[in-house]
């Protein structure tokens, strides 16, 4: 069983609380969620058409996600975290930006930039 905090910290994803105060993983276009007591993990799509999230759906049931809530143009699907090829899926659909990590040679570069501005100012 996976939660959603490892979810994201092993795929590099940024937590954020929504309004009731529930930890979320927003994205572009939808979100993924912990709401599930068996393990696995939501994702809810707002999609902009119906054309939209019939095709987003599709590609979710092609990974083996199970459809919870399918409305005309958003929707809730469960997904099983330590599914690689679902959690792929789940991060690509709703558009989660993934955390960039600096090397240790853009660490050093922004340090001299740093340095370089605090003289100047």
């Amino acid at each position: 069983m996976i939660s959603l905090e490892c979810f994201a910290e092993t795929h590099r994803l940024s937590l954020k609380k929504d309004g009731c105060g529930d930890h979320i993983i927003p994205g572009a276009s939808g979100q993924i969620f912990d709401g599930y007591a068996d393990g696995r993990l939501g994702v809810y799509l707002n999609g902009e058409t119906p054309k939209a999230w019939t095709y987003a759906r599709r590609k979710m049931e092609q990974a083996g996600m199970t459809i919870r809530q399918n409305g005309d143009t958003d929707g809730v699907a469960v997904f099983d975290p330590a599914n690689g090829e679902q959690a792929r899926a789940a991060i690509r659909i709703t558009g989660a930006r993934i955390r960039r990590i600096p090397s240790p040679a853009q660490l050093a570069v922004l340090a001299t930039a740093r340095a370089m501005r605090l003289k100047a100012a």
